[in-house]
């Protein structure tokens, strides 16, 4: 099996050098994940898609405290949060006011539908798994997000972030 964008390589002997990228993994060897896709930066931190095919992508973020994304939504995926270090709070935006949701690691996947405008912000330095998965009959697209203002860093705390 080859490795090509929308799939994990499975490292094991031989991948030290990164050449070894179209050979299958060695199953008995130890399993050591390399993402094919770059780590991107951002003002609040930086991401890495881990895995992409037309249904799902999986990104992980490492978020700098005081970090926060830009307000947004996906049009045709629901975006799920997996924080597996730190403290992130998740603002969803509806016609009724805010959603202010503080997730920790330990929590479950906490998912926003797609369509609804969202953001984060990280209380403490975080690490968060982000899944994204498409709405019957669309697909996981990175051109799927629709912003409404830009990211940053908060140099206040939680309370002085208003969203």
């Amino acid at each position: 099996m080859e490795s090509q964008p929308g799939s994990l390589s499975l490292g094991g002997a031989g991948e030290a050098g990164g050449s070894d990228r179209g050979r299958a993994a060695d199953p008995l060897s130890p399993l050591c994940v390399r993402s094919l896709w770059p780590q991107v930066g951002t003002a609040w931190g930086q991401t890495q898609t881990l895995y992409r095919d037309i249904q799902i992508a999986l990104a992980l973020a490492t978020i700098r405290r005081g970090g926060y994304s830009s307000r947004h939504h996906h049009r045709f995926a629901a975006n799920g949060f997996l924080v597996t270090l730190g403290q992130l709070l998740v603002i969803s935006y509806l016609p009724g006011g805010q959603i202010r949701r503080i997730l920790v690691p330990g929590d479950d996947l906490y998912t926003i539908p797609a369509g609804v405008d969202h953001r984060f912000f990280a209380i403490a330095a975080t690490t968060v798994a982000e899944l994204y998965y498409a709405v019957p009959g669309f697909t996981v697209s990175p051109d799927d997000i629709v912003r409404r203002d830009s990211n940053g860093v908060c140099a206040g705390d939680v309370h002085d972030f208003r969203g």
